[in-house]
């Protein structure tokens, strides 16, 4: 397996102080995103994983940590 990306970043060229940005659907048929930065490359899925959803539940980290509070602040 070759981990270079070399020829990835090659074609996708880079502006300075700035994060360009791209949507595609991979090979597994699930939307990614590509964000060219400063120092490389970011890949990320465009959606949350079933996985968060199963362990998780809400459907942010924001509302996650907010139900911790509210349940802290004996809230609900």
């Amino acid at each position: 397996m070759n981990f270079d990306i070399s020829h990835m970043l090659d074609h996708w060229d880079y502006q300075p102080g700035q994060v360009v940005v791209r949507r595609f659907k991979g090979k597994d048929g699930h939307d990614k995103i590509q964000l060219r930065v400063d120092l490389g490359l970011l890949q990320m899925n465009a959606e949350r994983s079933p996985r968060w959803q199963e362990t998780v539940g809400p459907s942010s980290l924001f509302e996650y940590y907010q139900a911790k509070l509210y349940k802290i602040r004996g809230r609900t």
